[in-house]
């Protein structure tokens, strides 16, 4: 079975409760145990030493006048403290002088010393199923003939300690079936952010985008729940700026589709027609000239993509530009067919106006500008038109304007201007020539250049396209 985090968390840290506190629970009572075992064996070889020496001060007495009353008196002795359970027995040599302990009455006899003892030797054995501490030594002096075995009771100081511990294992038991369930809840509730968490990154690992934490606390966790919460919100925001992206492109290659359609219909439907029809010569340079119309929009629909692809271009080498050398090649480029439109078209800059960027697209920035404003003044009823292309410097920029007194533009053609192939006059913008992507080329251009792309326009008053540049 897997285990779960938190349920790894509680096993290690129950298991280190449990070692660590019923461990030094015993570990005390042990100590405790065995340091009161010790006081009482000093206890009984103080007591021996006494009884020894009250049996010595008796049988000085009557060791000249009464030798042959000396056992009387270990037997006083020996009967006197058996009455209070202190079992003795003397011994002359291998001759057994008095004995309170029955040799039958216990499996493992007591090793009765054999020889002259000099020390005490003492142990704990079982003598009638009871526990007995036993001293053995020889009398000193006159009397180290004699040696004595005397048991002292003990069973009383194992069963206060068998009780003690069947206390202690009743006090740990409940202490760490506590311990366990406290532990248990504790645990499931300090980590169940975590597993809110871990709940939350399945939902959202499986597609659910709108998946977020609610409850977050003020710790670690909280910070990383906060964390998934801003990370799955830019996860989001990507994958709709890449849905977007990608409709975009999806609605420019439809777009695009459709543009090289329309001109490659009417040039292969014309050319059929000049192939298989007797026609005059009137009809055949009409025809001709239809054709050259179709291709030079197709030329222009093919450098409007190549300009928009350079515009895309990521790295770009910037050089020190002259507006004043551009604004004149745009200026002799619209200049004839401005004439032919009779469309007056001024330019005015200053020759030390500068910016840095690249040279082909500020150039064809203006152009589109130019155009833009051209085709707006010809789609115009006014008997007078005018189109100004100007620079000039304003504190920490440079301002190209482009201004033309044309049709203008509605607000829906402000807000599309950038799209690309949007039209205001589908019918005009094709007559025209125009694939609609002027506008997208130059909101492209400006991108790249970091500059600020502003139009002014109203219907029937025509429009100020302003480019602002700050990279001087």
């Amino acid at each position: 079975m897997k285990l779960k985090f938190w349920q790894k968390l509680y096993l290690s840290v129950l298991l280190v409760f449990l070692l660590f506190f019923n461990g030094g629970i015993f570990t005390i009572v042990t100590v405790q145990n065995s340091k009161a075992l010790a006081q009482q064996k000093e206890n009984f070889l103080t007591q021996q030493e006494y009884i020894l020496q009250q049996i010595v001060n008796d049988m000085s007495l009557v060791y000249e006048s009464r030798p042959l009353g000396i056992p009387l008196i270990i037997k006083q002795y020996g009967d006197r403290y058996a009455n209070n359970g202190v079992l003795m027995q003397v011994k002359k040599g291998e001759e057994l002088v008095y004995s309170s302990i029955r040799y039958d009455a216990y499996d493992a006899p007591i090793d009765m010393p054999n020889k002259f003892l000099k020390n005490r030797v003492s142990e704990i054995i079982d003598i009638n199923d009871s526990k007995y501490f036993v001293v053995e030594c020889n009398l000193p002096s006159e009397f180290a003939v004699y040696g004595t075995v005397i048991a002292f009771p003990i069973q009383s100081f194992f069963d206060d300690w068998n009780g003690t511990i069947l206390m202690i294992n009743i006090i740990c038991c409940t202490v760490s079936a506590i311990m366990a369930v406290v532990l248990y809840n504790l645990l499931k509730a300090l980590t169940k952010p975590i597993q809110s968490l871990n709940e939350a990154t399945i939902r959202f690992g499986k597609g659910d985008m709108d998946t977020r934490i609610e409850h977050i606390t003020n710790d670690e966790i909280g910070e990383t729940a906060n964390n998934f919460n801003i990370m799955a919100q830019q996860i989001c925001t990507q994958v709709q700026a890449l849905e977007n992206s990608a409709q975009e492109k999806q609605n420019f290659i439809d777009d695009f589709s459709h543009e090289m359609r329309t001109p490659l219909t009417a040039i292969r439907g014309y050319a059929q027609y000049m192939q298989s029809a007797r026609i005059t010569d009137e009809e055949y340079y009409s025809t001709l000239d239809i054709i050259d119309t179709q291709a030079k929009r197709l030329q222009n629909l093919s450098e409007s993509m190549l300009s928009l692809s350079l515009a895309q271009t990521e790295e770009l080498e910037f050089e020190k530009i002259n507006l004043a050398n551009v604004l004149e090649n745009v200026y002799k480029a619209y200049s004839t067919r401005a004439k032919e439109e009779n469309i007056t078209l001024t330019i005015s800059c200053d020759k030390d106006v500068y910016i840095k960027g690249e040279s082909s697209l500020i150039e064809s920035l203006i152009s589109n500008l130019a155009d833009n404003a051209i085709n707006a003044c010809k789609a115009d009823n006014k008997s007078v038109h005018t189109v100004n292309i100007s620079a000039h410097k304003a504190e920490n920029t440079v301002v190209i304007s482009v201004t033309d007194n044309g049709i203008g533009m509605d607000a829906e053609t402000l807000e599309k201007i950038h799209t690309p192939f949007y039209r205001q006059d589908k019918a005009r913008s094709r007559k025209n020539g125009g694939a609609g992507l002027g506008g997208s080329i130059i909101k492209k251009i400006a991108d790249v250049h970091n500059a600020k792309l502003e139009y002014k326009s109203a219907l029937g008053k025509g429009t100020t396209a302003t480019v602002i540049f700050t990279t001087l």
